[in-house]
């Protein structure tokens, strides 16, 4: 792993960051937080230690030109024998959508029984969810996300408790048992993209072996080499 971090702070793989890295997001700390997500990740998921350094690259590259940074809850690296999967954490969803849609507000959240949710279909929607602080709320009910855009316009994509249950039933995995909740979460933010039209970046993170171009369209890689 060592080698990997020596090639990550060096500055032919920095120039190729600050190349991928969308305008607004800073290399600096895009370095820092990768850094000490790969440390992290090592030091508790010996699996890590058997990956390709170049798959590793490919992943943080991938995060790189999305403008996620790792060890945000935005992306995640897993790991897949000597591979590495790219996947987007909710938080990245949010990110996403509030920089391809003229959003104001875009709000994940999980309902329990004791909560009040209303909202209205009509010629004026209106979305509100509350609870009283600090009292029981009850088993989970339900999930959803509400957007408002810029304009003032809202819309939401709601499901209930048992719905996600066969959803999950259907498509859920090693993450599902890991981090139910945030898969849930995460799951309601790509119902409500997909609706919204950006069912494109759905499709391009489930890419887990795209790789990465030179302008020319070859495949690159950063130098990687044993220290001495």
């Amino acid at each position: 792993m060592q080698h990997i971090l020596e090639v990550l702070e060096s500055k032919a793989m920095k120039d190729q960051l600050k190349m991928a890295l969308p305008s607004g997001v800073d290399l600096d700390r895009f370095v820092r937080t990768t850094r000490t997500y790969l440390q992290e990740s090592a030091n508790n998921n010996p699996k890590f230690l058997q990956c390709e350094a170049k798959a590793v690259f490919s992943g943080v590259m991938k995060g790189a030109q999305w403008g996620l940074e790792l060890g945000t809850g935005q992306c995640h690296l897993v790991p897949k024998g000597r591979n590495v999967q790219f996947l987007v954490g909710y938080q990245g969803y949010i990110s996403l959508m509030k920089r391809n849609l003229e959003l104001d507000v875009l709000t994940t959240q999980t309902v329990y029984k004791n909560d009040t949710i209303e909202f209205d279909y009509g010629s004026s929607p209106s979305f509100k969810h509350s609870w009283k602080f600090g009292e029981d709320r009850g088993p989970v009910t339900g999930f959803y996300c509400h957007a408002k855009f810029k304009n003032g316009s809202q819309t939401w994509e709601t499901m209930t408790k048992k719905e996600m249950d066969i959803f999950k039933k259907e498509h859920g995995g090693f993450l599902w048992s890991k981090n139910e909740k945030q898969m849930a979460l995460k799951t309601m933010i790509v119902r409500l993209a997909k609706r919204l039209g950006l069912e494109d970046v759905d499709r391009a993170f489930s890419n887990a072996d795209e790789q990465i171009l030179d302008k020319d369209g070859r495949v690159t890689w950063p130098e990687v080499t044993e220290p001495q």
